[in-house]
């Protein structure tokens, strides 16, 4: 796809914990072909030509600190009423 500024995008890049799995969803649903596939990522190639899509192995991080966040002060009811 190239644009009016004559810029093309060439290859989307998708991080996913497991690539191998999106790859043959993506596979299946857009009719693409698994070009290649290693250990930590896979290319997927649009048969009729265009971008290109690379599946990055990605380690999804969930912010569990905040869940455990010690209590302070400012959390008391009082603090939160704006009449005081």
């Amino acid at each position: 796809m190239t644009t009016a500024h004559g810029l093309e995008l060439t290859t989307v890049n998708i991080g996913a914990p497991d690539p191998g799995a999106l790859a043959r969803f993506y596979e299946t649903l857009l009719g693409w072909q698994i070009r290649a596939q290693e250990s930590g990522w896979v290319v997927l190639k649009n048969p009729d030509g265009g971008a290109t899509l690379v599946l990055p192995n990605r380690v999804v991080l969930r912010p569990t600190c905040l869940a455990r966040r010690p209590r302070r002060p400012a959390d008391d009811d009082a603090s939160r009423d704006p009449g005081r």
